[in-house]
């Protein structure tokens, strides 16, 4: 198991698809995943959304399956489980079936993935059904603050990095099958698509039957260049944003940094921010710096977090709670403090060693289940393809054991700069003179001894 790596195949299938296949016969299922390299971050202003549109409407109807019943039939007469998501980066179908539903299983995988219809009742219908999904993100405090991050993190706004996944509604009201098809033929082809496979198979009839239900798939396009890997949007300096929601009560906020990005970091470097998360707050580590703090001594909040997002090459880390409108001076002030001592190393040793145990103690058995290998899979896959090497299960239990508190203090010190914040704030109340407010609070943080 801790071999990993060297355990699973790489094949090419003839129309040049990369597959990725990792037997492991003492369980009962396979799980298979095709990822497209293709997300929002490839889109321009005029397709944004177009491809998490491509994403629903595959479920709609195939060649082999006309409708979306007969789809989920097949689906469910083959006891598997299947969905799909649309990402910045990449838009991704699974499925985990028992493994006694090999064809039918890739077979399935490949309909959605490679031979989706497109029909004009079926695009009206989910772009109906994603105007909701809108509507319902836009009602979503959690969805305000993330959109508010984006527009206040970046210097240019007009940007893929500043764009929705799901689009604008202009946009998804004006999209034909015309386009979707265009856009189809441009990003799903052989040498944009890898497969992963996971679970109970024989490697010689998986491949022959990935050849039959893939490898018969021909494009003449060429590989479309990913532009946002080579121009992307400087990081704003401090910013204070906040947003008028009127049915919420509470305040809801964000600090957030500029952060070690995928594209130009390597992997050691970037996963020691998942340490500082621990010591900054954290609900499993309640004695983190600011849940300690927040919770359990003052009791003014009810959850305080914090975490790192990435798009590739440009990736933040941020810190959020929410509290009642009274508590705001207090909250800001106990967050500028806490990151303080942190990045003087004052505090968080405890939490680093208790951290790092409980990595070493669970990590192969994360590796139980599937799915789980598959995801470290592809993201070591992502290694390699970015960064020209990748980790077996031992290297990185390894890395793990090698790390020191004085490396998380070397980069709380690089991510927690107080000149490139972004405070972002959902509110009630009157957006612009909370703006003020907060600004004069910091403006007396900051100068306190």
């Amino acid at each position: 198991m801790t071999k990993l790596k060297s355990e699973y195949l790489k094949i090419k299938l003839s129309n040049g698809i990369k597959c990725i296949l990792y037997p492991r016969t003492e369980i009962h299922s396979f799980s298979i995943s095709s990822k497209i390299n293709v997300g929002s971050l490839d889109e321009d202003s005029e397709v944004n959304g177009i491809s998490h549109l491509m994403e629903h409407l595959a479920f709609d109807g195939t060649k082999a399956f006309t409708d979306w019943q007969s789809l989920n039939f097949f689906l469910n007469d083959i006891s598997g489980s299947s969905n799909a998501y649309t990402a910045d980066d990449q838009t991704k179908y699974y499925g985990t079936f028992p493994q006694q539903y090999l064809e039918e299983g890739i077979k399935y995988i490949s309909e959605v993935t490679l031979n989706p219809l497109y029909n004009v009742k079926d695009i009206k219908k989910e772009v109906d059904i994603i105007l909701d999904e809108k509507t319902r993100y836009d009602d979503s405090v959690d969805y305000q603050m993330q959109t508010n991050i984006v527009k206040s993190r970046y210097i240019n706004q007009d940007t893929a990095f500043s764009r929705d996944v799901i689009g604008s509604v202009e946009n998804l009201k004006k999209f034909t099958k015309k386009d979707i098809a265009q856009h189809h033929k441009k990003y799903y082809i052989p040498e944009n698509i890898e497969i992963f496979m996971v679970g109970n198979f024989d490697l010689t009839k998986t491949t022959l039957l990935l050849e039959q239900y893939f490898g018969n798939f021909k494009s003449k396009q060429k590989l479309p260049e990913r532009e946002y890997l080579k121009s992307f949007p400087e990081y704003s300096e401090f910013t204070i944003k906040a947003k008028q929601k009127l049915d919420i009560n509470q305040y809801y906020l964000v600090l957030n940094f500029p952060s070690p990005e995928f594209i130009f970091t390597k992997f050691e470097e970037r996963y020691l921010l998942s340490f500082l998360s621990s010591i900054t707050a954290s609900q499993q580590h309640q004695s983190s710096i600011l849940w300690r703090r927040l919770r359990e001594e003052l009791g003014i909040v009810y959850d305080v977090s914090a975490w790192s997002f990435s798009m590739m090459s440009r990736s933040l880390f941020a810190i959020d709670t929410n509290f009642n409108p009274e508590y705001l001076e207090t909250v800001l002030r106990e967050i500028y403090n806490g990151i303080n001592i942190i990045k003087a190393g004052k505090e968080g040793e405890d939490i680093f060693e208790r951290r790092k145990k409980r990595l070493i103690d669970t990590e192969l058995i994360r590796y139980d289940n599937p799915s789980n290998i598959l995801d470290w899979i592809i993201s070591q896959e992502e290694e390699m393809a970015y960064h020209g090497r990748s980790l077996l299960i031992t290297e990185y239990i390894d890395l793990v054991k090698s790390y020191k508190f004085k490396d998380v203090i070397k980069l709380a010190n690089k991510v927690y700069d107080w000149n490139k914040v972004n405070i972002v704030l959902v509110t009630k109340d009157n957006s612009a003179k909370v703006e003020k407010n907060i600004n004069k609070l910091w403006a007396k943080i900051i100068s306190e001894k």
